[in-house]
């Protein structure tokens, strides 16, 4: 019974370790593309350089709306860029959206600003080691009616060129990798316009 118990176990982690190195591969097949059209930039908050990256995107592209979600309650534009970074013409092109906790949550909240707005496609902003999830998420919730474009950023806190190597970098994609199997497990999948 106990080299069953072994085999098993032994069986489990390897075929978590083959599921794992297949999901690691998805964060050099998901590359930031070039912007042609686009009702919004959506950034998530939660990482280096996203937001910074987003406001970038909304100074340089003929996009003409930045959301950002997931913003804590008591949080302003110049809390989270600085006074003066952002120029006055943008200031109203900025949302802040302070409810959702989640990526989850944020792709909930983006939909529904989404469809009131009338918005029929999204740059969607977050970090390389994060966006299989995010995009696997928003493109459940979202209706197919709305495109979902993801942009990934590299951050200092996750190298493609050696994350695996890193501690940060590694508890990075385990723990991106785990929350990723527990939405896949939801099935969240019910696209419809």
């Amino acid at each position: 019974m106990k080299k069953f118990f072994i085999s098993l176990s032994s069986l489990f982690i390897f075929i978590f370790l083959i599921s794992f190195l297949r999901f690691s591969k998805g964060f050099y097949k998901i590359r930031s593309q070039k912007i042609s059209h686009a009702g919004a930039i959506v950034a998530l908050t939660g990482g280096k350089g996203r937001l910074l990256t987003a406001l970038k995107l909304l100074e340089t592209t003929q996009i003409k709306l930045l959301y950002i979600a997931g913003v804590e309650e008591n949080v302003s534009l110049e809390a989270i860029f600085g006074s003066g970074t952002i120029q006055k013409t943008h200031r109203n092109q900025i949302v802040l959206e302070k409810i959702s906790k989640s990526t989850y949550q944020n792709a909930l909240y983006a939909r529904t600003y989404c469809i009131e707005h009338g918005i029929d496609a999204i740059v969607l902003v977050t970090s390389t080691y994060h966006m299989q999830r995010a995009l696997y998420i928003f493109e459940s919730i979202f209706p197919e009616n709305i495109e979902v474009i993801p942009y990934p950023i590299e951050t200092d806190n996750f190298n493609l060129d050696d994350w695996w190597v890193s501690p940060i970098g590694l508890k990075l994609a385990l723990s991106e990798y785990i929350k990723y199997l527990w939405y896949r497990g939801m099935r969240l999948g019910n696209r419809s316009s």
